[in-house]
């Protein structure tokens, strides 16, 4: 974990030879992870990106900033839905079409949850009547992963397909709501979002 920390800050702080911005937006495809903490799988993300070469080579990347609104969908009375704010840094890999690259990148997510509904506190155990994660789960930095594809159509225009996956909220902490009897509800935990998404880019000029 401290090793992916250090890579993510040292590809952060590369020279870098300027080219140009970029602006993203995507649709996201949730994979069973995500709807593990929102019950829904369709969510929204919109970034900016500077695309650069790593100075004194050929080798492209990009460092940008992303915000994704992941809304949550009512279960049992509950709702959970997700805000991120993501900074990231990828990798371009050529392929024998020059028009597609592969990427890879890391990220750095820092979530934050809003939920409604009244949990069954009663009964520690009834996982269905409770939020999945407790109300501090989401607090501080989270690591993610990048891998995708991205098409270039013309000078201006191209289009990803990106799969993430980032860390969320392990299982149950301590300080945790409790039943009556002492113990802390039972939650889904062990919840790492991970999606798929499809969007188009904007390039400002290279």
């Amino acid at each position: 974990m401290r090793t992916i920390r250090t890579l993510l800050l040292t590809l952060a702080v590369l020279p870098l030879g300027a080219q140009g911005f970029s602006v993203s937006g995507s649709l996201i495809q949730g994979l069973d992870s995500l709807k593990k903490a929102t019950n829904a799988t369709t969510a929204l993300i919109a970034g900016v990106d500077y695309d650069t070469h790593i100075y004194g080579t050929e080798v492209p990347t990009r460092l940008g900033l992303a915000l994704a609104s992941m809304p949550g969908q009512e279960r049992f009375g509950l709702k959970t839905s997700l805000t991120l704010i993501q900074l990231h840094s990828d990798l371009y890999l050529a392929t024998p079409n020059p028009k597609l690259r592969g990427l890879v990148g890391l990220s750095l997510n820092k979530y934050s949850q809003s939920r409604t509904g009244t949990e069954n506190t009663s009964d520690a155990l009834d996982i269905d009547h409770h939020f999945p994660m407790n109300s501090t789960a989401a607090d501080g930095v989270k690591l993610g992963l990048r891998l995708g594809l991205d098409y270039r159509f013309s000078d201006r225009w191209s289009m990803e397909l990106l799969l993430q996956q980032t860390e969320l909220a392990g299982k149950n902490l301590a300080g945790d709501i409790q039943a009556p009897d002492g113990t802390s509800l039972v939650r889904q935990g062990g919840i790492n979002p991970a999606w798929f998404q499809v969007g188009v880019t904007y390039h400002f000029g290279h």
